[in-house]
């Protein structure tokens, strides 16, 4: 250090102790309860600061007595605070400069390579299985004349460098060879703008998670999109599901808007398996308060969908016309006996069989 700026600080380290002589008045507990709150805040910090060996002692200084210095070790020297803080801010700039150099990277192969084309043709297979799941709901034939639809919506645009989910699509669906730099720069604005906004709202308050964990989780296109069901009754018009029209509905009404999205989806899911592959499915206590006619409905909505199904009810047979066979087995336990017998019995479509006891 030069022997000007030297005798500076030894000016304005006087200075300031006069200063502070004059506020104390000669408190020398005010003096030990600042002293102690350094090191006490020192003390908690030290596990962060550790790399940078912190140091905090009592040295004689100038002809004004003593003062404490705060010391640390950086690139192989002695630093004071403030060379400390300058260094590391040059560091986190480069750290800054890393991972905007990594986003870039990452947004390119998102553009050049098959990230993009690979979350298109998943949107694209999920628009199919929407529509198989449609059409579906739409033949089913219920007592009550309830058919269900789902949409599977594009979410808008969060803030003002981001993209809707429409236009967002559009512009991966576009040839990495032929996008313009205009298209090009509007998709790396709102993936940076999602990532920053990642890291600001992440549960762990970190501006610097993991990169590739965000990337992982803003390329997730099933969050680009929102389902809503709608329902239509014979002679009235399309409506959506919400929850007062939840609560008007009959209890049959509450069962069906539960059970046919979910066989939909289910089957839809399934229909990606093997041919051979079995479609199960089990329910407990299925199809409590719903009415019989439908519950036979559902029963064939279960068959016509080829499921392989095992459910338990207290008063539920299956014996239905809508189902052609079926196993069944009753357990029967009388009071205060520690035996469950098990009753086999037979549904061939027209009549239950009693087949054994057990």
């Amino acid at each position: 250090m030069a022997d000007h700026q030297e005798a500076d600080l030894d000016r304005l380290s006087e200075e300031k102790v006069k200063e502070y002589d004059e506020i104390f008045k000669g408190d020398l507990d005010r003096k030990e309860e600042i002293s102690s709150k350094l090191h006490t805040q020192l003390n908690a910090n030290q596990a962060a600061l550790v790399d940078y060996f912190p140091n905090l002692e009592l040295r004689p200084y100038s002809t004004v007595g003593s003062r404490l210095v705060l010391s640390f070790r950086a690139d192989g020297s002695i630093k004071t605070l403030y060379q400390l803080m300058e260094i590391l801010k040059l560091r986190m700039d480069e750290y800054e400069f890393l991972i905007l150099d990594e986003e870039r990277r990452l947004f390119e192969d998102i553009l050049a390579n098959s990230i993009s084309s690979k979350i298109i043709a998943r949107i694209r297979k999920a628009r199919k299985w929407i529509d198989n799941m449609n059409k579906i709901m739409k033949d089913m034939d219920t007592s009550s004349g309830l058919t269900f639809q789902i949409s599977w919506e594009p979410k808008t645009a969060e803030d003002e460098d981001e993209l809707n989910t429409t236009e967002l699509v559009k512009l991966l669906s576009v040839d990495p060879a032929v996008i313009k730099d205009n298209e090009r720069r509007k998709i790396t604005l709102h993936f940076k703008a999602r990532i920053d906004r990642a890291r600001k709202y992440r549960d762990d308050g970190s501006n610097y998670s993991a990169l590739h964990v965000i990337m992982r989780e803003i390329l997730d296109y099933r969050q680009w999109y929102q389902f809503r069901l709608f329902y239509q009754k014979t002679g009235e018009s399309r409506r959506e599901l919400s929850n007062h029209a939840y609560d008007i509905f009959s209890g049959g009404e509450k069962a069906m808007s539960m059970y046919v999205p979910l066989f939909a989806a289910i089957y839809a899911k399934y229909d990606n398996a093997r041919p051979d592959a079995p479609k199960i499915i089990a329910m407990d206590e299925a199809f409590a308060g719903v009415d019989e006619n439908n519950i036979e409905n559902m029963f064939g909505l279960i068959e016509s969908l080829d499921f392989n199904f095992i459910i338990n009810s207290q008063a539920l047979w299956g014996d239905y016309s809508t189902i052609p066979a079926l196993s069944i087995y009753e357990l029967v336990r009388s009071r205060n006996s520690g035996t469950v017998l098990k009753v086999k019995y037979k549904w061939n479509g027209k009549q239950r069989i009693m087949e054994g006891i057990s």
